[in-house]
């Protein structure tokens, strides 16, 4: 896979290990209001409003029709990743697995089968270089990216109790600790981490006593 898509953090395009300029923050939004619906066509009139919101210049048609050919030109190089025009709107023609959001979900559906579930979802995890699509202030993305927020929340949950079950506490104990400071509220969340420190604690005693 020659393009790897990053929306899980900030946005990033990266081909055969270069990263390509996408633009500025409007230029990426554009980009963004495409790459939340891949391979889906997105009205023009749907990509102004999550783009401009109710400031939309009058000439906003026109600013779109110019980001989307400087994005084209600077996507030239992918070959396989393309912006196609679509009657009243544009879709972005990518192979899915190019996309880091993607590969997070498919490899949380994977973990369902997997004789050891938490190497999937450990590897799903580590996709996540910070918030989704972040630096892009939008009100539709703050939208997005809490939903997408709590889906990698269900799955540090789900990671957790399988190291948790094996006994690797040491090894969720941060990963725990920073989630319960974004969601104090969260009572499945507050018990593991409660199971960690105490095996944690623990462990500490052990090796104290044996020194």
């Amino acid at each position: 896979m020659s393009v790897d898509i990053r929306v899980l953090g900030d946005v990033e395009v990266v081909h055969d290990g270069r990263r390509l300029d996408v633009g500025p923050a409007r230029q990426q939004c554009v980009f963004a209001a495409l790459l939340a619906e891949p391979n889906t066509k997105v009205a023009t009139d749907l990509i102004v409003e999550r783009v401009w919101g109710d400031r939309a210049p009058q000439r906003a048609r026109a600013s779109l029709y110019s980001h989307v050919n400087r994005l084209r030109a600077a996507l030239t190089i992918a070959g396989e990743l393309q912006i196609v025009r679509r009657g009243d709107g544009y879709l972005l023609s990518v192979d899915e697995q190019a996309l880091d959001l993607w590969r997070f979900r498919d490899l949380v559906a994977r973990a369902r089968d997997a004789a050891d579930a938490a190497e999937p979802l450990g590897q799903a995890l580590a996709l996540w270089r910070g918030p989704a699509f972040a630096g892009l202030d939008l009100p539709w993305l703050a939208d997005l990216r809490a939903a997408l927020d709590q889906e990698r929340g269900a799955v540090v949950l789900d990671y957790a109790d399988h190291r948790l079950r094996t006994g690797r506490h040491a090894e969720v104990l941060p990963m725990l600790a920073a989630e319960a400071d974004r969601q104090p509220l969260d009572e499945r969340l507050a018990a593991q981490l409660m199971i960690a420190l105490r095996s944690e604690e623990r462990r500490v005693g052990k090796e104290c006593r044996s020194r």
